[in-house]
């Protein structure tokens, strides 16, 4: 997708609309819900609309396997809504805009001096979130339905983990000792303030992806043996990491051995179970999309069990409400982000190599494209980065 040298004050002024909107989004997505999904997309769109992106995006459907699987799945789950028929079909479908989204940061995108200062600014809203979270912790500010978080202990430590993987490569990039402080600061905040089993699990698979990237094959081990001595560090000095951790361990072990347990773990071992029975019930078209919720509600009548609207899981919940089809975009569009990342070149390729373990990790255990913030982090850097970084088309 080619950019011309604006030759209309509204051109310009587009430009510049569309590099501080993305710098914003990137900001407040720790910050404010809405924000970061209502005010500052809006601003995107106005920006895009001024610089008369539509009319690249012929170009760029053509051209780029990212946006053309972007809009792919996001028109599939669409028609989906329309031959589920359920009742919250078009309120859940409108919660993918973020899929659309990306088209037009791409065209914003483009048009940046320097791509990496929306990135940059997603980082600083994130350290002034863990900020806000200590003082919370501390009694200095209200908590959030008793956590020390903004929105969620969910969605808190899996931008926490993003937060640490950026912080690896900065310090690797500049070489600030003060950086370490930061991350030190990071991983205090997740495994000693934030309940969030999935922030762990994304802390741990970024370090190795940092530690793959960065590090030759004998120091690669002594880091994955550092990254367990952290963890083992948390259990033993963490009374809420421990316990988080015994609960998720017994809740594996009693649902191995048939057993039904209702702790937090147990439940969504539940989710994922019934989840899989409803999509093997409609596995190549799935029951619609917005039907989750009908569906699973039937499927556990009579039981004690939790009803849920959304599984934890997005490959679930795209695949129960889209079947194969639309479970296939899905999966082709995180290997489309990979191919996409490995035409960048250093710090840009490693966090955008990062973007999709992130988000292909944390799919596995919440629905990263359907949830708010974690879902606009995708489409930010979806945005920044599944774009080649030349006019080139793909081969």
């Amino acid at each position: 997708m080619t950019t011309q040298t604006p030759t209309h004050p509204w051109q310009t002024r587009g430009e510049r609309l569309g590099e501080i909107s993305l710098v914003l989004i990137g900001f407040t997505i720790p910050l404010s819900n809405a924000l970061c999904t209502g005010v500052f997309p809006a601003l995107a769109v106005v920006a895009w609309l001024m610089l008369r992106g539509w009319r690249g995006v012929p170009t760029l459907l053509r051209e780029n396997r990212v946006a053309l699987l972007c809009v792919a799945l996001f028109a599939w789950l669409g028609v989906a809504a329309i031959y589920g028929g359920g009742s919250e079909a078009f309120g859940i479908w409108k919660k993918y805009r973020e899929l659309a989204l990306v088209i037009i940061y791409m065209g914003l995108a483009v048009t940046l001096p320097n791509r990496q200062r929306a990135v940059t600014a997603l980082a600083i809203g994130l350290l002034v979130a863990m900020q806000v979270s200590f003082m919370q912790a501390a009694g200095m500010l209200p908590m959030k339905h008793g956590n020390p978080v903004l929105s969620s202990s969910l969605t808190q430590g899996a931008l926490m983990a993003w937060l640490a993987f950026w912080l690896l490569h900065y310090h690797r990039k500049t070489g600030l000792k003060g950086i370490l402080a930061l991350l030190v600061l990071v991983l205090a905040n997740l495994f000693f303030l934030v309940d969030s089993s999935t922030g762990v699990v994304l802390v741990l698979a970024l370090g190795l992806l940092f530690g793959l990237q960065t590090l030759r094959r004998a120091k690669l081990a002594v880091m994955a043996g550092g990254l367990l001595a952290v963890v083992a560090f948390a259990f033993a000095v963490s009374p809420m990491f421990r316990t988080a951790t015994q609960e998720d361990v017994k809740a594996v072990q009693e649902m191995l051995n048939g057993k039904t347990t209702f702790t937090p773990t147990g439940e969504r071992l539940q989710f994922y179970r019934n989840s899989l029975t409803l999509f093997s019930q409609a596995p190549v078209f799935g029951h619609g999309t917005g039907r989750f919720h009908e569906k699973y509600a039937e499927h556990v009548a009579g039981t004690k069990q939790v009803v849920t609207s959304n599984p934890h899981n997005e490959y679930l919940m795209v695949g129960v409400q889209s079947g194969l089809v639309g479970l296939g975009i899905l999966v082709a569009l995180l290997w489309a982000l990979w191919r996409a990342a490995s035409r960048w070149e250093g710090m840009d390729r490693w966090l955008a190599q990062g973007m999709v373990v992130w988000l292909s990790v944390g799919c596995c255990f919440n629905s990263f494209i359907l949830d708010s913030r974690e879902g606009m982090l995708f489409a930010l850097l979806a945005g920044v980065y599944g774009a080649a970084p030349t006019a080139q088309k793909e081969s």
